[in-house]
């Protein structure tokens, strides 16, 4: 049973790290309102893959809830019914959750993908939850990890729902991401706690560890709430344009996250410089120091290259494993005796 939980963990943590991805490369690409509605797009299980399936027609067969597009403004079906001649108001309810009303088919199917690694996500972790159950008595912690990564799966679903109702809205993009780390915290911790390695002694306390990845995700706040005045600079250029100057635009946080990123190498540095000097080097710790010096360099191009769009996933994603790492390292196991 154990190995199984092992495997579950490490699927999950593998499917949260594609939706992080995911998730990046929607904002990257502009395709947060792909799918204008939720859990469906358009009204549809499967969405459309051109504009002619979301305008009206004559003589067209509607499903009930199927969305169209029409005189700016999109449209849900009240019931089944084949269209006739000319437009009939009376078989269409207005959707007000939001006004936005633009078919774009590489942003729907984007932001569909994303919603499926997002489902697919979830068959891990219930199946986690259920196993873990048999713990209950014995091992309470499996079931209050399983129970947790559960609860905030689910409440990041519904905040992406929010996210979409409101078109967007800039607070609660930041907390859906927090939210993604948190449960990678969560799941690092489980499969930590699987591992039937026992603790080796470090010349550093656990706390130490634990203020790094505090720092982290501080940063990650930061650098998301400075994302999301990006996306708003994209939405008023439009996403073709230029991204020249655009640094200038965004308010003191993006100084404030630039030089809390040379605080946290640093530290990293520090803990790893202090575990080789004792002979104690982790690869876990030697991970977090790569990949915090590939997240600095490429937040380094981010900030002095115009902010070119591929390299926003790869930071985010860096990030991500960053936490991971740090977390693996900060939560030991009891010794053995």
């Amino acid at each position: 049973m154990m190995k199984w939980l092992r495997r579950l963990v490490r699927l999950e943590l593998v499917l949260i790290f594609l939706v992080i991805l995911a998730g990046s490369v929607v904002r990257m690409t502009g395709s947060g309102m792909g799918c204008p509605d939720w859990p469906k797009c358009f009204g549809y299980m499967i969405p459309p893959t051109e504009e002619a399936q979301v305008l009206w027609a004559p003589e067209k067969q509607y499903h009930e809830g199927q969305m169209i597009v029409h005189e700016e403004a999109m449209w849900s079906a009240n019931a089944d019914f084949t269209s006739g001649a000319e437009y009939n108001a009376a078989n269409w309810t207005k959707y007000t959750k939001h006004d936005y009303a633009i078919f774009n088919s590489t942003h729907t199917w984007v932001e569909y993908i994303n919603r499926l690694l997002g489902a697919a996500s979830g068959i891990p972790m219930f199946l986690l939850f259920v196993l873990s159950l048999k713990y209950l008595k014995s091992k309470p912690l499996y079931t209050l990890l399983a129970t947790a990564g559960l609860f905030l799966l689910g409440f990041e679903a519904w905040l992406g729902k929010e996210v979409v109702d409101g078109n967007l809205i800039p607070g609660q993009i930041t907390y859906h991401m927090l939210g993604a780390f948190l449960i990678v915290i969560v799941l690092v911790i489980f499969l930590k706690r699987l591992n039937q390695n026992p603790r080796q002694s470090l010349p550093l306390s656990r706390w130490y560890m634990f203020a790094a990845l505090l720092l982290m995700l501080i940063q990650v706040v930061l650098g998301t709430q400075v994302r999301e005045q990006v996306d708003m600079l994209t939405k008023q250029f439009g996403e073709g344009a230029s991204r020249e100057g655009w640094i200038d635009q965004i308010d003191v946080l993006i100084y404030i996250h630039r030089s809390a990123s040379l605080a946290v190498t640093g530290f990293i540095i520090y803990l790893w410089w202090v575990l080789r000097k004792n002979g104690k080097s982790r690869r876990y710790l030697n991970a977090a120091l790569m990949m915090v010096l590939a997240s600095t360099a490429s937040g380094a191009i981010l900030f002095y290259f115009d902010l070119p769009k591929f390299l926003q996933p790869v930071h985010l994603l860096l990030s991500a494993g960053i936490v991971a790492t740090l977390t693996w390292g900060w939560v030991r196991r009891p010794k053995t005796a």
